[in-house]
C-alpha cells in the first residue's frame, strides 16, 4: 500500500470543510445559546447520592436506596478513576462545543463509512 499525498490532501480538506460546516451549521452554540438538556439534569439528581457517598468515604457505592426503591449505581454514576483515553479525545471535541461537535463526529464517521 502506497502513501499517496493527493488523496490525503483532500481527506483533510474534506475533515476541515466538516469542522467548519459543523460550526456554521450550529451557529447558535457559538452565540452562548443552549439547548435545555434534562436527561443531563437528572442524571445529577440520580448520582447524588454516590457522589456524596463517594466524596465522604472515598469508596464507590453499589447500589442506590433512593431511585426506584433501590438500583444499582454502575448505571448513573462510578466513582473510581480510570484511564480511557477516548475522555482525552472526547474532552478535546468538548471545547468546542456540544452539539457541533456531535455533528462533527458524525460527519467524520459517514465520510469515513463511506470512502471503505
Amino acid at each position: 500500500m502506497q502513501f499517496d499525498l493527493k488523496k490525503s490532501r483532500l481527506d483533510i480538506l474534506i475533515i476541515i470543510g466538516f469542522a467548519v460546516l459543523s460550526l456554521l451549521y450550529c451557529y447558535p452554540q457559538l452565540q452562548g445559546k443552549k439547548l435545555r438538556q434534562d436527561d443531563n439534569i437528572h442524571w445529577q439528581c440520580m448520582a447524588h447520592e454516590g457522589m456524596a457517598y463517594h466524596e465522604s468515604t472515598g469508596k464507590d457505592v453499589l447500589w442506590s436506596n433512593s431511585m426506584f426503591g433501590g438500583m444499582p449505581t454502575f448505571t448513573s454514576y462510578v466513582g473510581a478513576t480510570v484511564t480511557n483515553y477516548a475522555i482525552y479525545i472526547q474532552e478535546f471535541l468538548q471545547s468546542v462545543g456540544k452539539p457541533a461537535y456531535f455533528f462533527f463526529i458524525a460527519m467524520v464517521c459517514f465520510y469515513l463509512l463511506a470512502s471503505l
